[in-house]
């Protein structure tokens, strides 16, 4: 290491105003391995040790050196694995390197809803990439040459290599980086809760390591009891937190006395003492040793003790951070928390104040990720369901909520108000906030050790729990390490210690498992590539994608294979399986053999392989065997149905794949009308919420019965394509499973044909994030349905030519069903906006861009498109109805729409010139012989 290495990284530094730096990064910027650029290296340090911020100031120095050089500037690849972190990581890098450079560098990035970049990504256009880990894969499989164009690649949170479903696409990702030549630099960080040696020795990377983070103050909370009461006791908490002890919680109305250890007998509950411990009491003269809190018919127990540490905290003026892997949970505690913590928070402005600053907000975040500039406000109805009127008043007073159910706008303004501004005092996420996201919060309250997977109950993992407790005490530029100090509240059902019902021999009790959770952290698992871990199933597709235009025998798949590394007891993949399998599904072929020759079986190691033509498309996807055998029979009986129940059906049966049955199980619709507080019960029915995760007690009463079911379908627009599968599973109409596949298939019709946000939730009480995740995993599947249109045989007579056509025909109706789907864009409206701007593309270059972007929407994109729709398809319905002369219709509904389109068709805002020029024209075919204003 040069000192001049350093000392630039120090300015870098200072620019940002770091007053310090932290262990971990002093000794990455004092090795010298870090300034060569033929090394890759991996930063391992705990959450909170500073790892981001070294990739970016190497990265910085680079793109300074090149400009004062006048060289081209280098490129840099992020890979991230959430959706969140890619839009918190976009907005920091853009952040973070105007200020360092003085200027703005072309930054994109790629998610599963933000397609309108992807097209540049792939061409090397951006200068920065933030792509999440499945887009990656798709990129580097889809173009060999992809990786190599970047002289950078960070790869944060390596430790999801542990995780089945993306582990995988990060061994593809590490595998081709190293093979690709020109070969990038790669910056892994990662955290000490695994052992990397092996990964590190495997792809070559120099360790850089540091257990040093800020000071963490670990103060679990017991919880106990059953019925009506509840028991809340602390244990070796620091001195410093005085003010916050053990106390009993008694639900009103149903005791009246409880035993006091200080007197020895009865003492009634509200006695004055018992509630407040300035108060002496009036048998010993000194504070009350057994308080108690009254709590109302209805509250729930958990909110309340989480009410109660949040105040504390916010007595302090800390920020806190409340996790809980239940996103309704966390939804109606935002909304408690603001109610029970009032006296503690900002006043909030009136309702509508409160909503035009929410909206607004999310409008200005979607105009900036999608670079349109609409001044109307995102509409109330996208967030219905998930935000009550009271939440807006809960996020100006300084409560939000963050889960993959809210929706993306609303998830990047309440990161902001709370990671950057601090205008938010408290948060309640699911682990969407968890991973990578950079947070200050002086507390973090896990509001329960255990989540859900696959309907399962399971403890948290070393690495879920250690990124929770991770998010608080952060590094903060305006402090220096040993003035950062974070508090940690894992909240564990039994009983503490210092109670005397404890048994210190229950090796299942959640504070034994705290603890071994804790001892976990001393000796880190050795982590080991996923492929492992799923019994072969996912191997032929990823065979296929190690394949792709190359041509391998099965001893360099097998060697291939080989090289990641293994559990200790790992069985060696059957790599005669899962060629056999491709072999059969007319996948691959033996090179030099035509795809019609006999069969092979897949066993000589010596005979290469590739993937048959035409079917390469299906390269980069990664389904199990099974589902895809359920995606190929799904293509094949929806194409028996007549043409307009093909998307009815192939929907309904993609829904039966193993990739949507994890959602549909972990799904829960929303109580129809929700307060924002579990549904009142009398208090004697009130259950015992020591589990109040539990999935199915959420969902319970929820579904539709068999009865309501058809009533509800029969009165929407999708019914008659809805009808021949409630026909076809008359005989299973009474397994709540069917019935919620048929609601959800119908919710997904309805919203690929541009239905309301709010008129969804209202029938089917699914709220419009929830819909947005549902869609996003079925237009995934969709794409892999549209690459096995080679599986359509020849009918008797037809032609090959004929055959090929019918084959494209399919492929392109799959293609507009996913879009569709994903956008909740109706297909006929879509072809047609679609023919308008490639009409215009002819003559107009913004229109050619337009056109691209129209093909690849962003969410804002589909929600312009899905607005114009609307009122289009209003006044449709209402001149319909006036040409019948049939029927009263809605006119203050038309005249809205008119409204709407008139405002589109005269807006004169700049680059929306095509826009304004659409709703025109769209407006124009409706011809109305009464206007629609003239019967307000």
């Amino acid at each position: 290491m040069m000192r001049s290495d350093y000392d630039t990284m120090l300015g870098l530094a200072d620019k940002l105003h770091y007053k310090s730096l932290t262990q971990l990064q002093e000794t990455a910027f004092r090795t010298r391995s870090l300034y060569d650029e033929q090394k890759n290296i991996m930063v391992i340090g705990p959450t909170s040790s500073g790892k981001t911020l070294i990739p970016l100031l190497l990265y910085a120095a680079a793109v300074k050196k090149a400009m004062d050089a006048a060289e081209p500037l280098p490129r840099m690849l992020f890979i991230v694995p959430y959706r969140a972190l890619a839009s918190q990581k976009c907005h920091e890098l853009k952040s973070t390197l105007r200020t360092l450079l003085g200027l703005d560098l072309s930054i994109a990035q790629s998610t599963g809803e933000l397609r309108q970049s992807d097209n540049d990504i792939r061409n090397g256009r951006p200068t920065v990439s933030v792509v999440i880990n499945e887009k990656a894969f798709l990129f580097a499989r889809e173009n060999a040459g992809f990786l190599s164009g970047y002289r950078y690649i960070v790869m944060d949170e390596i430790g999801l290599l542990a995780d089945q479903n993306r582990g995988i696409k990060l061994d593809f990702l590490l595998s081709w980086a190293i093979a690709a030549r020109p070969r990038p630099r790669m910056i892994a960080l990662a955290t000490p809760f695994y052992d990397w040696s092996v990964y590190a020795e495997h792809f070559g990377f120099e360790r850089i390591i540091s257990q040093e983070r800020p000071t963490l103050l670990k103060c679990p909370v017991f919880f106990s009891g059953n019925g009506n009461s509840r028991q809340v006791d602390t244990f070796d908490w620091p001195d410093s937190c005085t003010g916050f002890g053990s106390f009993s919680i008694y639900r009103k109305g149903k005791s009246t006395a409880s035993l006091c250890s200080a007197c020895e007998e009865l003492c009634p509950l509200d006695t004055p003492c018992r509630q407040d411990l300035t108060l002496p009491c009036p048998h010993t003269q000194q504070p009350c040793l057994r308080p108690v809190e009254l709590l109302d018919p209805g509250k729930p127990f958990r909110f309340q003790l989480i009410a109660d540490l949040c105040r504390w905290h916010l007595r302090q003026s800390h920020q806190v951070l409340i996790f809980w892997n239940d996103r309704e949970n966390c939804r109606q505690l935002a909304l408690y928390l603001f109610h029970e913590l009032a006296d503690m928070l900002r006043d909030p402005p009136p309702l509508e104040e409160c909503r035009q600053v929410v909206l607004q907000a999310c409008t200005e975040i979607s105009n900036e990720e999608s670079g349109l500039r609409r001044t109307e406000l995102i509409s109330e109805d996208e967030m219905f369901g998930i935000l009550e009127p009271e939440h807006y008043r809960a996020l100006c007073a300084g409560v939000g909520f963050h889960s993959s159910a809210v929706p993306l706008e609303l998830r990047s303004f309440v990161e902001r108000r709370f990671l950057d501004s601090r205008e938010l005092s408290i948060v309640c996420a699911t682990e969407t906030l968890a991973f990578g996201i950079n947070s200050a919060t002086d507390a973090v309250i896990v509001a329960d050790m255990n989540k859900n997977l696959d309907g399962a109950k399971q403890f948290l993992e070393p690495n879920t729990y250690f990124n929770y407790i991770g998010r608080c005490g952060r590094l903060q530029p305006d402090k220096p390490m040993e003035a950062i100090v974070g508090w940690v509240h894992p909240i564990l059902s039994g009983y503490s210690p210092k109670n005397k019902n404890f048994d210190p021999c229950d090796t299942d009790s959640e504070y034994r498992k705290w603890l071994l959770l804790e001892e976990k952290r001393k000796q880190p698992e050795v982590i080991s590539s996923a492929l492992f871990q799923d019994n072969g199933k996912n191997l032929p597709f990823l065979l296929l994608c190690l394949l792709g235009s190359d041509v391998k025998t099965k001893s360099e798949m097998t060697q291939w294979l080989s090289n990641l590394p293994a559990p200790e007891d790992a069985a060696p993949c059957d790599v005669d399986a899962a060629l056999g399998y491709l072999l059969d599904r007319r996948l691959i072929r033996p090179d030099g053999d035509d795809e019609d020759d006999e069969e092979v079986d897949g066993s000589d190691s010596d005979r290469g392989y590739r993937v048959v033509e035409g079917r390469e498309g299906l390269c980069g996807f990664t389904p199990s065997s099974e589902d895809f055998d359920i995606i190929v029979d799904a293509l094949h009986e929806a194409l028996k149905q007549p043409e307009e129940f093909f998307s009815s059906f192939l929907l309904y049966r993609l829904l039966e794949t193993g990739h949507m049955e994890s959602s549909l199980r972990n799904f829960r619709m929303i109580q129809p009308k929700d307060t924002g507080l579990r549904k009142q019960k009398k208090p004697e029915e009130i259950p015992d919420e020591t589990d109040p995760s539990d999935p199915q007690a959420e969902c319970r009463g929820r579904d539709f019965s068999r009865e309501n079911l058809a009533a509800t379908l029969q009165k929407l627009p999708v019914w008659k394509v809805m009808k021949p599968l409630l026909e076809m599973e008359r005989s299973r109409l009474h397994r709540a499973d069917i019935r919620r596949r048929l609601a959800v298939t119908a919710a997904v019709l309805c919203w690929a044909d541009s239905a309301n946000p709010r008129r969804l939730c209202e029938v089917f009480h699914i709220a419009y994030p929830l819909i947005q995740t549902m869609v996003r995993d079925l237009g995934y599947l969709l794409q892999i349905t549209a690459e096995c249109v080679y599986t359509v045989e020849r009918r008797d007579g037809e032609r090959m030519r004929q055959l090929e056509e019918r084959k494209d025909r399919i492929s392109k109706r799959i293609h507009l069903l996913e879009l569709s789907v994903y956008f909740g864009l109706q297909p006929d409206l879509y072809e047609k906006v679609v023919g308008f701007f490639t009409r215009k593309a002819e003559t107009s270059s913004p229109a050619r861009e337009l056109l691209q972007t129209v093909k690849a929407p962003h969410p804002g994109t589909a929600r312009q498109l899905r607005r114009i729709f609307s009122a289009y398809i209003t006044l449709i319905d209402a001149l319909k109805c006036q040409r019948r002369g049939t029927g009263p219709r809605d006119h203050r509904a038309a005249a809205a729409a008119l409204r709407e389109l008139n405002a589109w068709s005269v807006t004169s805002n700049g680059g929306n010139t095509l826009w304004r020029e659409l709703a025109f024209a769209l407006k124009d075919e409706v011809n109305l012989d009464e206007p629609p204003e003239n019967h307000e």
